[in-house]
C-alpha cells in the first residue's frame, strides 16, 4: 500500500472523529443500520459484504471487504412531541449531522482488519420549559445522550468462502440535561461522560449457489458510571437504579442476530436480518420506571428486509423495510416523554453508483412514519408521538 492510499484510509477515519456524535436513534436508541448501503436496504447488512462499513454489522465481513476505506454521513431529523398532561409540546433541536468512517485491510492470504468508527445511536429531548411548566418557566427541559463505537474486526477466513471474526468494541458516550430550574436539582445543566468496552464475534459464509448467511454476537458494552448522573440521592438521575440495588451505567445491551443474502440473478438481490436486542441486560433500561427508578423498557425484535435492482453496470437501486415494536410499554409512558423511543416502521431507499477505479458513492433516503403512544396505569394522562426522516452519501474507495 503507497503512503498516499495509507492517508487517504487514515483520514476517513480522522474525519469521523473530527465531528462529534450527535444522536442518532430509530430502533431504541439505536442507529437504522450500518453503512450507507446498508441503510439502502432498510439497515439489514449481516450478511452483506458490501462495502467498508460492513464490519459494523458483522466483523467477519471485513474478509470480503478488505482494502477499502469510507466516509460518509447521515443528515437526520427526529421531530418529536410529548403530552406532560396539558397538551403536547413539540420538542426542538430537529437537525443532526450524523458522521462515520473507517478503512479495513487485508493482512495476509487468511487475515484481514478493520478501523470502524459509528456512531453509538442516542436520543435527544429539548421541550421549551414554559409549554410545559407555565409561562415563568425560562430555558429548556430535556437531555442529550450521544457518543460513539469504534471497532477494530480482526477476520480469519477458513474453507472456500468462510470467515471467523471478533472484534474489539470502545464505547464513549456523553450525556446532558437540561430544566427550568433548581427545583430539578441535579438536572439542571449537568452533563458526564464514560467510556466502556465490549467485544463482537461474527461468522459469514456462502451456504449455496446465490446464498450467503451471517451471525453476529455482541456483548453488553460496560460503561462505566456518570457519577453526576448515578449519585445515590435525589440529585441524580437515575438514583433510583442505584437504591434498587441495581448497576447505574448507562451501558449499550446485548444484542445478537442473523442475516442472508440471496442473489436470486445477476439483477436482483434480497438482504434480510433478524437482530434480538436485549434491553433488560441494562438495570437502567430494563429495571421499573416507578419502583426501581429505570425506563422500564422491553426486549425488542428487529425485521429488516430489503431489495436491489442492478439496472447498469454502474447503479444499484435499492429498497427496504425495518420493523421493530416499540420498546416502551404503554403504562410507562410517563417516565419516558425525555426519550420517547417510540418509532416502530422504517422505509427506506437507496443508490449504488460506480465511479471506476473501485470508487463508489452510496446514497439513502429513510421515512420513519408517525407513532403515537397513549400512556396507561400510572402514567394515563400522557403521550407521545414521533416521526423521523434521514438522508445520508457516503464515499467508499479501494486501494
Amino acid at each position: 500500500m503507497s503512503k498516499l492510499t495509507k492517508l487517504m484510509a487514515a483520514s476517513a477515519v480522522a474525519a469521523a472523529v473530527a465531528i462529534p456524535m450527535t444522536s442518532h436513534a430509530t430502533n431504541g436508541i439505536l442507529p437504522l443500520g450500518n453503512g450507507m448501503v446498508a441503510h439502502g436496504f432498510g439497515g439489514a447488512g449481516i450478511a452483506h459484504g458490501a462495502e467498508t462499513m460492513s464490519g459494523v454489522d458483522n466483523p467477519a465481513l471485513v474478509s470480503r471487504t478488505s482494502n477499502q476505506w469510507a466516509v460518509a454521513g447521515s443528515l437526520f431529523s427526529p421531530l418529536r412531541a410529548g403530552d406532560f398532561g396539558g397538551g403536547y409540546v413539540d420538542s426542538d433541536s430537529n437537525y443532526f449531522i450524523i458522521p462515520q468512517g473507517g478503512a479495513t485491510f487485508n493482512l495476509s492470504k487468511q487475515w484481514d482488519m478493520g478501523v470502524l468508527l459509528t456512531a453509538l445511536g442516542g436520543m435527544n429531548t429539548d421541550y421549551p420549559a414554559d409549554e410545559i411548566f407555565g409561562p415563568a418557566a425560562s430555558g429548556s427541559f430535556g437531555f442529550d445522550l450521544s457518543g460513539m463505537i469504534l471497532s477494530i474486526p480482526v477476520s480469519y477466513k477458513f474453507g472456500k468462502t468462510a470467515s471467523l471474526a471478533i472484534a474489539p468494541l470502545i464505547g464513549y458516550e456523553m450525556m446532558k440535561t437540561s430544566s427550568p430550574g433548581a427545583a430539578f436539582a441535579g438536572f439542571d445543566g449537568a452533563s458526564d461522560s464514560a467510556t466502556g468496552y465490549g467485544v463482537q464475534i461474527g461468522y459469514a459464509a456462502d451456504v449455496g449457489p446465490g446464498w450467503t448467511l451471517g451471525l453476529t454476537y455482541q456483548s453488553k458494552i460496560n460503561m462505566g458510571e456518570m457519577d453526576t448522573f448515578c449519585k445515590p440521592s435525589s440529585t441524580g438521575i437515575f438514583y433510583g437504579v442505584v437504591a434498587a440495588g441495581g448497576d447505574c451505567s448507562l451501558d449499550l445491551p446485548e444484542m445478537y442476530g442473523l442475516g442472508v443474502v440471496w442473489q436470486v440473478n445477476p439483477k436482483w438481490k434480497i438482504v434480510g436480518d433478524i437482530k434480538q436486542v436485549n434491553w433488560s441486560s441494562v438495570d437502567v433500561f430494563g429495571y421499573d420506571p416507578f419502583t426501581q427508578g429505570g425506563f422500564g423498557w422491553d426486549d425488542q425484535t428487529i425485521f429488516k428486509i430489503g431489495a436491489g435492482y442492478q439496472s447498469s453496470a454502474n447503479l444499484e437501486w435499492r429498497f427496504g423495510l425495518n420493523y421493530a415494536a416499540s420498546p416502551i410499554p404503554d403504562d410507562n409512558i410517563a417516565p419516558n416523554l425525555l426519550a420517547p423511543a417510540i418509532t416502530t416502521t422504517h422505509i427506506t431507499g437507496g443508490l449504488g453508483q460506480k465511479l471506476g477505479n473501485g470508487n463508489e458513492l452510496n446514497y439513502y433516503l429513510a421515512y420513519i412514519p408517525e407513532n403515537e403512544q397513549t400512556g396507561t396505569g400510572f402514567s394515563t394522562g400522557t403521550a407521545a408521538k414521533m416521526w423521523q426522516w434521514a438522508a445520508g452519501i457516503g464515499y467508499n474507495a479501494h486501494f
